[in-house]
């Protein structure tokens, strides 16, 4: 029979609750402080412009317009791409990163694009784009908290 699983201190020190949250409060420095706060600003700040964009919208395409006049149509679209094929490896470094962080982030734009989705639901006209957009959504709410959760789960002990 195996024996059952006891210190042999006379009195061990009561680890219960010493690993409760995301950080060891015990290790955790100033810098790591420092740090969480600022990522934490960055992203209610880039949630607040996105936000304000998705309810106002965007006005006019003369950013675009004005980029295709300096450098030409084929030129532009090419500096979009790269723009978005960059943006998504900034996205894959972020989430390696700061994966808690990086999954909250994709639950405040979840509900930022469902909020604005819902809101332009009518009877009068259905959309299957608005309705697979909502869909996306909640497929990135999901992905979001996967994220958190597995971020939590492979904090070092």
């Amino acid at each position: 029979m195996v024996k059952p699983l006891r210190s042999e201190l006379p009195s061990p020190p009561n680890v219960q609750f010493s690993h409760f949250g995301l950080i060891n409060e015990g290790s955790q420095s100033r810098s790591s402080l420092v740090t969480s706060v600022i990522i934490n600003i960055i992203i209610a700040i880039v949630m607040i412009v996105a936000g304000t964009t998705v309810r106002k919208g965007i006005q006019s395409p003369s950013t675009f317009r004005n980029l295709v006049k300096a450098i030409g149509l084929h030129s532009a679209q090419g500096l979009v791409a790269v723009m978005a094929i960059i943006s998504g490896i900034l996205a894959y470094w972020a989430k390696r990163r700061w994966q808690y962080h990086y999954g909250f982030a994709e639950i405040c734009f979840a509900a930022v694009s469902a909020w604005h989705l819902a809101a332009g639901l009518s009877t009068h006209e259905v959309l299957l784009s608005r309705w697979v957009a909502l869909i996306a959504s909640a497929y990135i709410a999901a992905r979001g908290v996967g994220n958190m959760a597995d971020a939590k789960r492979n904090v070092p002990q």
